[in-house]
């Protein structure tokens, strides 16, 4: 979600959607960014956007900042697009440069994707597949869920910024097909969206649901430096769960959110930075009413629940049991017990 405050400039968009491009002129303020909460686990990702380069291809055109550092970069310099991913770690996981890709002046469409299981990495260009590459990289490494990613220019410079127009960017969490590269347009029309927006006035509302997140997004027109622009106001609110109700990754990298936690819960931080865990079973998990229980909480996935463990002092073994794509039930035990209750689908693992 954009912020509020954040002003746009926007100008004809791309043939045959119904809808105009974001004008981004290269300046220090002009860009998107977008928090990411951690609602959507990145395994296998993809990015999707039109883009009109104008008088330079220079530029970075998507920045993904994590809490240690770089995850994603798309950027050009000197007619080259450079596409690079990185662990939580700041580990490199991929990257590749492909000369001559855009074309300015003219509409561009740009598919970049990961795929987790093997590290390879695909760039489309209007359809046709450019490079897909597998550079040895290590494989199953799955991306942080939630972070700052920044369209128009990078989080670290002043100097990077895309000058062009952009439109119908999309976050995918699987792997386009064939058919999906040859129809990817079909999502960036508005009857596709679970955004819907409605004009009120001078004002614009987009309101956006999933499982557990109500944005409610509202903009107004503005004269912003000579510019007429859309700027999100001061009503624009974003309602996310409490770290209580769904423990997602940025309540374990925000210090704020992490006190809080530690609070409600009455743990105490443990001093690991390390751990390693074996599983003791499958199905079944320790009962009840042995006393051992540190922990019932709801996260937003097993890593989640595993790297709980480590930073909750005292916990020597966790289960944990997928309630749906966005919810993992997740138990912490002070002690490796006997799992002998049945509880189809949860893992067990020991410190």
């Amino acid at each position: 979600m954009p912020e509020s405050g954040l002003c746009f400039e926007f100008e004809d968009g791309y043939p045959g959607l119904p809808y105009k491009s974001i004008r981004l002129d290269g300046n220090e303020e002009s860009y998107v960014d977008i928090s990411l909460d951690g609602t959507i686990i990145f395994q296998d990702i993809a990015i999707s956007f039109y883009l009109y380069p104008e008088g330079s291809k220079d530029g970075t055109l998507v920045h993904y900042l994590y809490d240690t550092g770089n995850i994603i970069r798309l950027s050009i310099m000197e007619s080259i697009l450079f596409v690079s991913f990185w662990d939580e770690y700041g580990v490199s996981v991929g990257a590749t440069a492909l000369p001559q890709v855009l074309v300015i002046n003219q509409w561009n469409q740009l598919v970049v994707s990961r795929e987790f299981a093997t590290g390879t990495i695909a760039v489309y260009h209007n359809g046709k597949l450019m490079e897909e590459l597998d550079d040895d990289f290590p494989n199953n490494i799955q991306l942080p869920v939630s972070g700052q990613l920044r369209i128009g220019r990078s989080h670290d410079k002043t100097t990077d910024g895309f000058r062009g127009k952009l439109t119908c960017f999309q976050l995918f969490d699987t792997l386009p097909t064939a058919s999906d590269i040859s129809n990817i347009g079909e999502y960036c029309q508005p009857n596709t969206w679970t955004i819907q927006p409605n004009s009120i006035g001078h004002k614009m509302t987009w309101l956006l649901t999933n499982h557990h997140n109500t944005f409610s997004v509202m903009y107004e027109e503005k004269i912003v430096k000579g510019s007429v622009k859309q700027c999100l106001t001061n009503e624009t609110k974003i309602k996310l769960p409490s770290c209580e109700e769904l423990i997602e990754m940025r309540c374990l990298t925000n210090g704020y959110h992490w006190d809080l936690i530690m609070m409600y819960f009455n743990w105490t931080q443990s001093d690991q930075d390390a751990a390693y865990f074996s599983k003791v079973s499958d199905g079944y998990i320790p009962p009840n009413s042995q006393g051992h229980l540190l922990g019932n909480v709801v996260t937003a996935n097993r890593k989640v629940c595993t790297r709980l463990c480590m930073r909750v002092d005292g916990c020597q073994s966790y289960a944990y049991n997928k309630v749906d794509k966005y919810k993992t039930k997740c138990l912490l035990y002070d002690s490796v017990l006997n799992a002998t209750r049945e509880d189809t689908g949860s893992k067990y693992f020991s410190v």
